[in-house]
């Protein structure tokens, strides 16, 4: 079910073009920026620079955010793999075009398409942990939270 309202246009090109930027730096534990980066701390970051406030752990985004299935994410929104309420769970920013930017162990952020991740086994695996296909999605609310300064 989608609980999530629609993406902030504005929103979700600052979340995107962030992503992006950081492709190529380098993943460590606990790093949310900006020269490196976890997982989760680089989805905080990425939407830190649309001015939007994210709790640090899978596990609180997924207690906040409302969800929607993956074949209804846009651009900007976070995509789980795992129950989100794990705090192992592996995300990412999708981007579009079946493709998601996020920090992995090697090579550190990346863009790749989400089903790159699936193995032969049908499972994702990031360094030594193993996932499930995309699992949800979830939007953080932008409509009011965005940075006046990058609306148009």
């Amino acid at each position: 079910m989608n609980t999530a309202a629609p993406v902030d246009p504005v929103a979700a090109r600052l979340v995107v073009e962030a992503a992006l930027s950081k492709v190529g730096a380098p993943f460590e534990h606990y790093a949310a920026g900006p020269d490196a980066f976890d997982c989760r701390g680089f989805t905080v970051w990425a939407w830190a620079q649309a001015g939007v406030e994210l709790p640090r752990s899978a596990k609180q985004q997924a207690m906040t955010l409302p969800q929607l299935p993956v074949a209804d994410a846009e651009p900007g929104d976070i995509v789980f793999y795992a129950d989100p309420g794990l705090e192992n769970a592996h995300v990412g920013i999708y981007i579009g075009g079946a493709q998601i930017c996020h920090a992995d162990y090697d090579p550190g952020v990346e863009y790749t398409p989400m089903t790159q991740l699936v193995g032969a086994s049908g499972r994702v695996q990031i360094s030594s942990l193993f996932y499930r296909e995309p699992w949800i999605a979830m939007r953080p609310a932008t409509q009011v939270r965005c940075r006046d300064d990058e609306r148009a």
